[in-house]
């Protein structure tokens, strides 16, 4: 899809916080597109080096433009409804006084039929005049926001987002793990989680992320089945608990992450089975 060409994409924005509320270092908050986000900047003018017709419109903001937006994951890319409220921006502000950025993820949505949404995460460097450093969709379902996790894009250079859909008695879930190397956006892995209830029991998967020192860091994935309090024809889940563990390092100084296995591989193959 041609995202230039992007027809009737719209975006409505409501204002969340005041503009004097400052947003803390490495934790995401919501604010307000009239907010100050660098002295005689606001955050619509950023997300302007986004959607260049972005206007105001109903006490809020719309437009219909959006630049070209690579994926940050091969053969992923679904498509923006005709009009899509946001009720707040998402943003996670770091750096140093003299060097400030700004991480801002805007979830589209998508149609009812198509599995990914469209989700821009824009990196912005603040520092002199603002500017849009690098952007790319990280939707890999049709809900995407920023995950909370133990990793900092100021101190570990890396932000993880996560993209989920529902059904009745099923969540579907996917992390994406991005370092900003060089002021680039790029993916280093997705850990794929599925949770389960039923009157047979529930069966969770929570993953963690967390620093291992310098150029590393671990991915956790507690797995526990819970077998169901009453008899409902189905056979009970057995009680389980363990946990999953992969280690990623840097293979060499600013090179890419390597995991030190394939077991989150092997959870996400076992879990399609189960979809």
């Amino acid at each position: 899809m041609n995202r230039r060409a992007l027809v009737a994409v719209g975006l409505l924005f409501a204002v969340a916080v005041g503009a004097s509320q400052t947003v803390r270092a490495d934790a995401q908050q919501s604010v307000s597109l009239d907010a100050e986000a660098a002295p005689g900047v606001t955050y619509a003018d950023l997300v302007r080096q986004l959607v260049p017709d972005l206007a105001e419109a109903q006490g809020g903001y719309s437009g219909s433009r959006l630049i070209e937006l690579r994926h940050a994951a091969a053969d992923y890319g679904g498509a923006t409804p005709e009009r899509f409220p946001l009720a707040s921006v998402p943003v996670i502000a770091f750096g140093a006084p003299d060097r400030r950025f700004a991480l801002m993820l805007i979830d589209l949505g998508s149609y009812a039929d198509f599995a990914e949404g469209l989700a821009p995460l824009a990196l912005f460097d603040l520092s002199g005049r603002p500017r849009l450093a690098d952007a790319a969709d990280v939707a890999f379902d049709r809900h995407t926001g920023f995950a909370e996790t133990g990793l900092s894009p100021e101190r570990d250079g890396l932000v993880v987002t996560t993209s989920t859909h529902f059904n009745s008695n099923q969540a579907y879930v996917t992390h994406a793990v991005l370092s900003l190397d060089k002021g680039r956006l790029e993916l280093v892995d997705t850990v794929s989680t599925f949770n389960e209830q039923s009157c047979a029991g529930v069966s969770t998967q929570r993953p963690a992320f967390l620093p291992a020192g310098p150029d590393a860091f671990v991915v956790t994935v507690a797995i526990e089945t819970v077998p169901g309090e009453e008899e409902c024809g189905e056979p009970r889940l057995e009680a389980t608990r363990r946990t999953i563990s992969v280690t990623y390092r840097r293979a060499a100084p600013g090179g890419t992450f390597v995991p030190d296995s394939d077991a989150l591989d092997v959870l996400a193959t076992a879990n399609q089975g189960r979809f």
